[in-house]
Order: C-alpha cells, then structure tokens, then sequence
C-alpha cells in the first residue's frame, strides 16, 4: 500500500478505481479509507476532470494512463496482489 500511497501523492491529475462489481466498490472503499484515501463514485470516466480520486463499477482489464486528460485508471487487477498481502496480514494474528 505504501507504493499506492506514493503514487496518489505524485500524480497530478485524476485517479480512478475500476472495480468489477458492487461488493468490491465497498471492500475497495473501506481498504482506501483505512489509508486516509476517499473516492468520489462517477459513473463514466469523463466524470472524473478534476484532480482527484474516483471509483467506478465497471469491468476493466487492465489499467492505463491517459496523458491527454492527465489521469490514470487503476482496475482490481492492478491491485490484487496489493490486496492479497492486505487480506493476509489483516488475517495473521499479532503477537
């Protein structure tokens, strides 16, 4: 998360979640939050103009930077392993 965390701090245009279903959207949203990370929900990728971080329930292959419009889309691909090594130390019992 450390490196996500870097990449929202340098990047000066808009950022977008794409994830695949509802269920996902809240599981992202709480995983961000937890980081002091809020998204915006739009609906289409033209919604997101302003610097900024958004979601949207969507299918997405695989992300992309769109230097015409300055933003980046980030889909759950990009993220699984980032999220896996959460879910595994969020199940690992502190000692």
């Amino acid at each position: 998360m450390d490196n996500l965390h870097r990449f929202v701090a340098d990047f000066d245009g808009s950022i977008i979640f794409s994830v695949e279903n509802e269920g996902l959207h809240e599981t992202l949203q709480d995983l961000l939050g937890g980081i002091k990370l809020g998204t915006q929900l739009i609906q289409h990728l033209d919604q997101a103009q302003l610097t900024g971080l958004y979601m949207m329930v969507g299918a997405c292959e695989h992300g992309f930077f769109d230097s015409m419009r300055n933003r980046a889309l980030i889909c759950e691909s990009d993220l699984s392993a980032v999220a896996s090594r959460i879910i595994a130390a969020l199940s690992t019992p502190i000692r």
